[in-house]
Protein backbone atom coordinates (compact mmCIF):
# COMPACT_ATOMS: atom_id res chain seq x y z
CA UNK A 1 0.00 0.00 0.00
CA UNK A 2 1.01 2.94 -0.99
CA UNK A 3 1.44 6.36 1.37
CA UNK A 4 -1.32 8.19 -0.95
CA UNK A 5 -3.39 4.69 -0.57
CA UNK A 6 -2.89 4.12 3.29
CA UNK A 7 -4.29 7.96 3.65
CA UNK A 8 -7.06 7.15 1.56
CA UNK A 9 -8.00 4.24 3.62
CA UNK A 10 -7.33 6.10 6.78
CA UNK A 11 -9.62 8.84 5.58
CA UNK A 12 -12.50 6.20 4.99
CA UNK A 13 -12.01 4.88 8.31
CA UNK A 14 -11.88 8.81 9.56
CA UNK A 15 -15.82 9.34 7.47
CA UNK A 16 -17.48 6.09 8.92
CA UNK A 17 -16.32 7.10 12.50
CA UNK A 18 -16.73 10.95 12.87
CA UNK A 19 -19.60 11.85 10.48
CA UNK A 20 -20.12 14.81 12.63
CA UNK A 21 -16.56 15.66 12.82
CA UNK A 22 -16.35 19.83 13.56
CA UNK A 23 -14.20 22.35 16.06
CA UNK A 24 -14.94 22.13 19.79
CA UNK A 25 -14.38 25.46 20.11
CA UNK A 26 -17.26 27.90 21.27
CA UNK A 27 -17.44 31.07 19.71
CA UNK A 28 -20.23 33.32 17.98
CA UNK A 29 -18.58 35.87 16.19
CA UNK A 30 -15.51 36.07 14.09
CA UNK A 31 -13.09 37.74 16.30
CA UNK A 32 -13.97 35.52 18.97
CA UNK A 33 -12.91 32.27 17.09
CA UNK A 34 -9.24 34.14 16.97
CA UNK A 35 -9.29 34.79 20.52
CA UNK A 36 -10.45 30.95 21.22
CA UNK A 37 -7.70 29.20 19.09
CA UNK A 38 -5.16 31.91 20.35
CA UNK A 39 -6.11 30.93 24.00
CA UNK A 40 -5.78 27.17 22.97
CA UNK A 41 -2.53 26.94 22.20
CA UNK A 42 -1.03 24.57 25.54
CA UNK A 43 -4.54 24.24 27.08
CA UNK A 44 -7.68 21.67 26.15
CA UNK A 45 -10.41 23.05 24.38
CA UNK A 46 -12.59 22.17 27.42
CA UNK A 47 -10.93 24.97 29.10
CA UNK A 48 -10.84 27.27 26.76
CA UNK A 49 -14.43 27.25 26.61
CA UNK A 50 -14.60 27.71 30.28
CA UNK A 51 -12.41 30.86 30.17
CA UNK A 52 -14.54 32.60 26.85
CA UNK A 53 -18.13 31.84 28.60
CA UNK A 54 -17.12 34.74 30.48
CA UNK A 55 -15.36 36.30 28.62
CA UNK A 56 -17.09 36.47 24.90
CA UNK A 57 -20.25 38.37 27.53
CA UNK A 58 -17.98 41.40 27.23
CA UNK A 59 -16.14 40.83 24.27
CA UNK A 60 -17.51 40.25 20.94
CA UNK A 61 -15.32 42.13 18.08
CA UNK A 62 -11.20 43.27 18.17
CA UNK A 63 -12.03 47.02 19.85
CA UNK A 64 -13.60 45.37 22.50
CA UNK A 65 -9.97 43.78 23.91
CA UNK A 66 -8.19 47.05 22.36
CA UNK A 67 -10.02 48.85 24.66
CA UNK A 68 -9.77 46.33 27.69
CA UNK A 69 -6.66 46.81 30.11
CA UNK A 70 -4.29 44.24 29.70
CA UNK A 71 -4.42 43.63 33.27
CA UNK A 72 -8.62 43.00 32.87
CA UNK A 73 -7.57 41.02 30.37
CA UNK A 74 -5.31 38.58 31.35
CA UNK A 75 -7.46 37.98 34.95
CA UNK A 76 -10.05 36.69 32.44
CA UNK A 77 -7.63 34.03 30.84
CA UNK A 78 -5.42 33.44 33.66
CA UNK A 79 -6.09 29.56 33.64
CA UNK A 80 -5.38 29.03 30.14
CA UNK A 81 -1.60 29.17 30.90
CA UNK A 82 1.03 31.63 29.68
CA UNK A 83 -1.79 34.48 29.91
CA UNK A 84 0.57 37.38 30.26
CA UNK A 85 2.15 36.40 26.92
CA UNK A 86 -1.45 35.50 25.02
CA UNK A 87 -3.10 38.80 26.53
CA UNK A 88 -0.12 40.87 25.11
CA UNK A 89 -0.34 39.04 21.48
CA UNK A 90 -4.40 39.30 21.73
CA UNK A 91 -3.81 43.27 22.34
CA UNK A 92 -1.47 43.40 19.50
CA UNK A 93 -3.80 41.58 16.71
CA UNK A 94 -6.68 43.82 18.47
CA UNK A 95 -4.76 47.17 18.07
CA UNK A 96 -3.55 45.80 14.13
CA UNK A 97 -7.36 44.78 13.42
CA UNK A 98 -8.82 48.11 14.68
CA UNK A 99 -6.40 50.15 13.05
CA UNK A 100 -5.72 48.46 9.49
CA UNK A 101 -8.58 46.36 9.16
CA UNK A 102 -11.60 48.57 10.66
CA UNK A 103 -12.19 45.38 12.90
CA UNK A 104 -12.47 42.76 10.24
CA UNK A 105 -10.66 39.81 10.11
CA UNK A 106 -8.43 39.29 6.85
CA UNK A 107 -9.13 36.25 4.41
CA UNK A 108 -5.71 35.87 3.53
CA UNK A 109 -3.26 33.81 5.42
CA UNK A 110 -0.46 36.14 5.31
CA UNK A 111 -2.52 38.90 6.55
CA UNK A 112 -3.93 36.72 9.37
CA UNK A 113 -0.60 35.40 10.39
CA UNK A 114 0.75 39.17 10.48
CA UNK A 115 -1.56 39.40 13.65
CA UNK A 116 -0.23 39.08 17.19
CA UNK A 117 -0.30 35.07 18.44
CA UNK A 118 -1.41 33.80 15.06
CA UNK A 119 0.64 31.26 13.28
CA UNK A 120 -0.13 29.05 10.78
CA UNK A 121 -2.32 26.79 12.87
CA UNK A 122 -4.38 29.56 14.02
CA UNK A 123 -4.38 31.05 10.34
CA UNK A 124 -5.39 27.45 8.41
CA UNK A 125 -8.36 27.04 11.42
CA UNK A 126 -9.79 30.62 11.01
CA UNK A 127 -9.43 30.31 7.39
CA UNK A 128 -11.48 26.77 7.17
CA UNK A 129 -14.21 27.22 9.63
CA UNK A 130 -14.80 31.08 8.67
CA UNK A 131 -14.78 31.00 5.29
CA UNK A 132 -14.14 27.47 3.59
CA UNK A 133 -11.20 28.30 2.64
CA UNK A 134 -8.34 25.89 2.94
CA UNK A 135 -4.73 26.99 2.41
CA UNK A 136 -3.10 24.07 4.47
CA UNK A 137 -3.25 21.87 7.32
CA UNK A 138 -3.64 22.24 10.79
CA UNK A 139 -1.14 20.06 12.66
CA UNK A 140 -1.55 20.14 16.21
CA UNK A 141 -0.28 17.60 19.24
CA UNK A 142 -2.62 14.82 17.90
CA UNK A 143 -1.98 15.75 14.12
CA UNK A 144 1.92 15.56 14.54
CA UNK A 145 1.51 12.27 16.91
CA UNK A 146 -0.93 10.57 14.32
CA UNK A 147 1.34 11.54 10.89
CA UNK A 148 4.34 10.09 12.88
CA UNK A 149 2.51 6.72 14.12
CA UNK A 150 1.12 6.27 11.00
CA UNK A 151 4.55 6.45 8.56
CA UNK A 152 2.82 9.97 6.58
CA UNK A 153 5.54 12.05 8.07
CA UNK A 154 9.06 11.38 10.14
CA UNK A 155 9.00 15.25 10.93
CA UNK A 156 8.33 16.69 14.06
CA UNK A 157 8.53 20.29 12.81
CA UNK A 158 4.42 21.26 12.19
CA UNK A 159 5.74 22.66 9.72
CA UNK A 160 7.33 20.08 7.14
CA UNK A 161 4.42 17.67 8.55
CA UNK A 162 2.12 20.49 7.07
CA UNK A 163 3.85 19.79 3.71
CA UNK A 164 4.02 16.36 4.26
CA UNK A 165 0.06 15.73 4.82
CA UNK A 166 -0.95 18.49 1.93
CA UNK A 167 1.08 15.83 -0.56
CA UNK A 168 -0.96 12.73 0.78
CA UNK A 169 -4.44 14.56 1.35
CA UNK A 170 -7.03 15.33 -1.48
CA UNK A 171 -7.91 19.31 -0.79
CA UNK A 172 -11.12 18.64 -0.19
CA UNK A 173 -10.02 16.63 2.99
CA UNK A 174 -7.51 19.64 4.08
CA UNK A 175 -9.79 21.14 6.69
CA UNK A 176 -11.61 18.32 8.13
CA UNK A 177 -8.52 16.09 8.43
CA UNK A 178 -7.27 17.77 11.28
CA UNK A 179 -10.45 17.54 13.03
CA UNK A 180 -10.61 13.48 12.36
CA UNK A 181 -6.84 13.22 13.61
CA UNK A 182 -8.16 15.14 17.07
CA UNK A 183 -11.00 13.13 17.38
CA UNK A 184 -9.17 10.13 16.95
CA UNK A 185 -6.24 11.13 19.22
CA UNK A 186 -8.32 11.86 22.06
CA UNK A 187 -9.87 8.34 21.67
CA UNK A 188 -6.81 6.11 20.96
CA UNK A 189 -3.58 8.45 21.42
CA UNK A 190 -3.72 8.82 25.03
CA UNK A 191 -0.59 10.07 26.06
CA UNK A 192 0.27 7.92 29.00
CA UNK A 193 -0.90 4.62 27.43
CA UNK A 194 -1.11 4.57 23.25
CA UNK A 195 -3.82 2.08 22.47
CA UNK A 196 -2.17 0.96 18.94
CA UNK A 197 -2.86 -2.60 19.33
CA UNK A 198 -6.48 -2.12 19.17
CA UNK A 199 -6.22 0.78 16.17
CA UNK A 200 -7.45 -0.59 13.24
CA UNK A 201 -5.56 2.51 11.61
CA UNK A 202 -2.21 1.02 12.96
CA UNK A 203 -3.28 -2.61 12.08
CA UNK A 204 -3.90 -1.82 8.76
CA UNK A 205 -0.91 0.88 7.87
CA UNK A 206 0.95 -1.60 6.24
Amino acid sequence: MTKKEKMLFVINNFEKRFPDAKISLDYNTEYQLMVAVVLSAQCTDKRVNIITKKLFEVVKDPIDIHNMDIKVLEEYIKSAGFYHSKAKNLKLGAKTLVEDYNGILPQDIEKLTSLGGVGRKTANVLLHELWNIDEGIVVDTHVKKLSNLLGFSKSTNPIIIERDLMKLVPKKYWGIISHYMILHGRLRCISKKLECDVCDLIREKK
